[in-house]
């Protein structure tokens, strides 16, 4: 609520309304009802309202002892609890500690095996898509990035499921944006220091959990994709993913 004059602008402040389903805001005086004279300070004048994104305001009319104003559209690109697509696309391998590829394999799993290089070539499953987002603003180190690879003509998207753990989702068309300040398909790529080509991709939607690739235990020559939890400080080998540009 702000003081303007001898008026009161009254604004809706919850995090749950959403700023596009607004039609109006309202002015109430303190004091009288004497309606606002065209040359007032406050005829035809854009306001700043905050809430979780940023728009103006501008003075329609007043009725009795109120003022309307009319929204504007709401600045995305100001939106702090939105990812935003980028042109960045990239094609790549991703490779364990142990020298194993990463790939969709034909059971849907995301696991890491040994490949030959005419294996590279030929299997679809083991490339993998890095779409880069942008985060107005970034909270986080790194980029904001979805993993997919694409199978049999299907997105299959890196995603985090309610477990905590790794699964393949279908998403044939990437969104454009997404309003949301975590997800469960956004990782934030961070570039590891000390190794070049190497990064770790933190969970958008659990902080402190890292995509790392351990033994599966049903079948040791094989890998899983898992989150494995860490403090930002601790080093985990297994979290360190070698990335190899196509």
């Amino acid at each position: 609520m702000r003081n303007l004059g001898s008026a009161r602008l009254v604004l809706c402040s919850t995090s749950t309304l959403k700023l596009s389903l607004l039609r109006s805001f309202l002015i109430r005086k303190q004091g009288d009802s004497k309606k606002i004279q065209r040359n007032s300070p406050f005829h035809q004048k854009d306001y700043m309202m905050a809430t979780n994104g940023f728009a103006t305001a501008t003075f329609v009319d007043t009725c009795e002892d109120a003022f309307y104003f009319e929204v504007g559209e709401t600045d995305k690109c100001l939106d702090s609890d939105a990812f935003g697509k980028t042109d960045n696309c990239c094609q790549c391998w991703i490779q364990s500690n142990n020298n194993k590829f990463l790939m969709l394999s034909d059971d849907g799993q995301f696991q890491a095996q040994n490949l030959n290089i005419r294996q590279q070539q030929r299997e679809s499953g083991c490339k993998f898509h890095f779409q880069f987002y942008n985060k107005n603003p970034s909270e986080k180190p790194g980029k904001a990035v979805i993993l997919y690879s694409n199978k049999d003509g299907k997105n299959m998207v890196v995603s985090c499921s309610n477990m905590h753990q790794v699964c393949p989702v279908e998403m044939q068309d990437l969104p454009g944006h997404i309003e949301e300040n975590s997800n469960k398909a956004i990782f934030y790529r961070v570039n590891v220091t000390s190794t070049s080509g190497r990064y770790l991709f933190e969970s958008s939607l659990y902080p402190d959990h890292y995509l790392g690739l351990e033994t599966d235990e049903s079948n040791p020559f094989l890998e899983k994709l898992v989150l494995r939890q860490k403090s930002r400080d601790e080093v985990d080998e297994s979290t360190q993913l070698l990335v190899l540009t196509i």
